[in-house]
């Protein structure tokens, strides 16, 4: 995408993917290269609760021509996120996009506090919490689940200009909106109308949004049959839940500036969040930790050392061969800057060897390594197996180093636990995999629900 990139004259802020869970049944690059094909310039994302797809979605957008702006539908508890939910600390949403990078790193850091401290049931946030990590965010009110819809919803309007007001004085006026959608559905049209009126008591700008979970009209069936998947139950079950339209799917622009044909100041107000949403985010920088040595060492001074020590315990004295590679890859792994990551490694390691677990020689490209051989991250010789260390660090090509590590199955929550205490649970965490269903699942899950 280069900066001179056609102006922005409609943009769906609220977009829901296969990242908000078995609710909506539509994939980041379906859902980007169906804006492209309508010529939308921008887009949003507001997955449930979190920022799964972000990244992803980030270089769809990227790749496609299109502005991604990054965003969630965040659950905002009613008192405290660190109390369960219950009838008065209920749970509702709102909407909250990121305007640039300090909004980008607040949004980031909201998602894992709801994680880590906030979550029963979903992963929630609560408005303390928004008043402190509030700068650079856009928040929007939200829809039928928001606080402010419900207070509408239910004929308490004094309440929903006073939860209205408490948000436009967590974020500040220039970035609170009132959102308004066209979904079809009744109770929409009814909190519609309270926002209209807020609006103009209280002078807020009503923003269009569209409640996207899937990618054309007929697709409502596919979530309904995706939510039966989920909540356990049958489509034929008349008690089940049920989305109150079967309107959410990825409308064109022509759609969107025709229903709200009566609201132009809405759609403008769409376009003018799109264009203030600019986050850039590098891939080129990596953000590594800096070893702690104890001492009064640097982390090259350590490394360098362990590195020699290390050979002289493997090989006895340096051959010409042994000093060529070892000084090579040490000047490699300095100049690209991993010292530190190999320091952290050979330490776990270390470890969990002094105390008997189990790990495995070494596996991958790291093998091909004599600095991890030195270091004991892995116990097999490159030099006797004429492994290539080109293989796994090339400094003609920077990428992050990635060692493959066996422990013991029975003891490995050990290894976790020492590197959690050693530097600190905040820094530490696993990696998440996301599960997918396959064709013989869905066969299966989809005969049961029909």
């Amino acid at each position: 995408m280069t900066d001179a990139a056609p102006a922005i004259d409609f943009a769906h802020l609220r977009l829901h993917t296969q990242y908000s869970l078995l609710t909506a049944p539509l994939t980041i690059d379906e859902a980007v290269q169906a804006a492209s094909a309508d010529g939308q310039r921008a887009l949003a994302i507001t997955d449930d609760g979190n920022l799964y797809g972000a990244i992803e979605f980030y270089q769809a957008c990227r790749r496609a021509g299109i502005k991604p702006i990054l965003g969630m539908s965040a659950f905002v508890a009613a008192r405290s996120h660190r109390e369960p939910t219950a009838p008065d600390n209920q749970t509702f949403q709102l909407t909250l996009l990121a305007e640039d990078e300090r909004g980008w790193a607040n949004l980031r850091r909201l998602s894992s506090l709801a994680f880590i401290d906030g979550f029963h049931y979903r992963p929630r946030v609560d408005r303390d919490l928004l008043a402190a990590h509030s700068e650079g965010l856009i928040a929007m009110t939200g829809g039928l689940t928001s606080e402010v819809g419900r207070h509408l919803l239910a004929g308490r309007g004094a309440e929903a200009v006073a939860c209205a007001g408490a948000l436009r004085e967590i974020f500040g006026a220039d970035r609170f909106r009132l959102e308004v959608m066209e979904t079809g559905h009744d109770a929409q049209r009814r909190v519609n109308h309270g926002l209209r009126q807020m609006a103009e008591r209280v002078g807020t700008p009503l923003v269009a949004t569209h409640d996207i979970h899937y990618l054309t009209r007929d697709d409502w069936i596919v979530q309904d049959i995706v939510l039966c998947i989920r909540n356990g139950t049958v489509v034929s079950n008349p008690e089940r839940f049920k989305m109150a339209s079967r309107e959410l799917y990825l409308k064109s622009r022509a759609e969107m500036i025709a229903a709200f044909a009566e609201l132009p100041e809405a759609i403008a107000a769409a376009r003018e969040v799109a264009e203030r949403c600019n986050v850039k985010i590098d891939f080129n920088v990596y953000h590594l930790p800096v070893f702690d040595t104890g001492g009064s060492e640097t982390p090259t001074e350590a490394f360098r050392r362990l590195c020699r020590a290390g050979a002289r315990e493997r090989y006895g004295e340096l051959s010409p061969e042994v000093e060529q590679r070892l000084t090579y890859e040490m000047e490699v792994i300095e100049k690209l800057g991993f010292v530190s990551y190999f320091l952290v490694v050979q330490d776990f390691i270390r470890h969990a060897r002094s105390l008997g677990i189990p790990v495995g020689p070494g596996r991958g490209s790291a093998a091909g390594s004599i600095v991890a051989y030195a270091l004991g991250i892995t116990n097999l010789d490159p030099l006797r197996y004429n492994l290539l260390f080109e293989r796994f660090l090339n400094a003609a090509r920077v990428t992050m180093p990635d060692i493959d590590i066996d422990f013991c199955g029975e003891r490995r929550d050990e290894v976790i636990a020492y590197v959690r205490q050693k530097y600190g649970a905040a820094n530490v965490s696993q990696i998440v995999t996301f599960g997918t269903m396959a064709s013989r699942g869905v066969l299966r899950d989809v005969g049961r629900v029909l």
